[in-house]
């Protein structure tokens, strides 16, 4: 394809100014109550990476997004027990949805931003740190979402036919997140310490790019143990680490690029790593 089919004059220009408005009420000396209300902006713009000149021939609309949060914040038992919780409602107005596909016939590879008319997201998270006894602290999360299209119509590039997307799930967003954690500081005699921390990660099932949610866009539900031993000097002069990711040695894709009319291309992360660390505080 000749550069001059590329050329684009075409100029445009997107503004909008955002705000955001919170109160919070104390309900005890350690815990307080707290909502907001917040409008954001994405600018528009031009598909940067064409490969298919009509990719470039129009602009792509500002995305527009309000966003109601409620939560609460609390400390207990002397702040041995502090919880975080927050619920949220989010209202996307011409959400960009980045689309890669196939073109029969040019033979390439295109890449476009749509834009869905109403799309919502809506969920909650929690979040909670206990420490027991001095040196153990305990950790955990937990976050829900449930995301549609409100009112999406799709045009398939490679078919050429027209989808109501309306109900359908957004890309990369898996309906539920945790963590689980633990950490140990065992402080010895001579003004070092030791401290082993390990995590648990897990994520729910997703689709990663396709629009249409197809089956070869998916990323299975991920489950991954992290484990982290680190000494430290007496007045953290210089520490020394050991570390590993991924500890149960899991294999499994973590990415994936979903090009219709053509194939999947997928990423798969790292199996089970080993490493350690040297630092020097100056």
């Amino acid at each position: 394809i000749s550069a001059s089919q590329f050329k684009n004059n075409t100029r445009d220009t997107f503004n909008k100014v955002a705000w955001r408005a919170g109160v919070e009420y104390d309900i005890g000396e350690r815990s307080l109550l707290y909502a907001s209300y917040e409008t954001g902006f994405k600018s528009g713009g031009f598909t940067g990476r064409i490969g298919v000149a009509a990719d470039g021939n129009a602009p792509y609309n500002p995305e527009k997004v309000d966003t109601v949060e409620m939560g609460l914040k609390a400390d207990f038992f002397d702040r041995r027990l502090r919880t975080n919780f927050s619920a949220f409602y989010t209202n996307y107005r011409d959400m960009q949805v980045a689309l890669i596909y196939f073109d029969a016939a040019t033979n390439v590879q295109g890449n476009r931003i749509l834009n869905a008319a109403k799309s919502t997201i809506k969920g909650f998270e929690m979040e909670v740190q206990a420490v027991p006894t001095t040196g153990l602290t305990l950790r955990g999360s937990l976050g829900y979402l449930d995301t549609a299209y409100k009112d999406f119509l799709y045009l398939d590039p490679v078919t050429a036919t027209t989808s109501q997307l309306k109900g359908a799930a957004l890309q990369n967003a898996p309906k539920w997140a945790s963590t689980l954690g633990i950490n140990y500081t065992y402080k010895m005699g001579n003004g070092s310490k030791l401290i082993a921390d390990l995590s648990w990660m897990y994520t729910a099932k997703k689709f990663y790019t396709a629009i249409l949610n197809t089956p070869r866009s998916t990323v299975q539900p991920t489950y991954l143990v992290d484990g982290l031993l680190t000494w430290h000097a007496p007045g953290d002069r210089f520490t020394i680490g050991l570390w590993g990711k991924n500890l149960l040695d899991k294999r499994y894709i973590s990415t994936v690029y979903d090009s219709p009319g053509y194939m999947g291309l997928v990423g798969y992360a790292p199996p089970r790593q080993f490493g350690g660390s040297v630092g020097v505080k100056f």
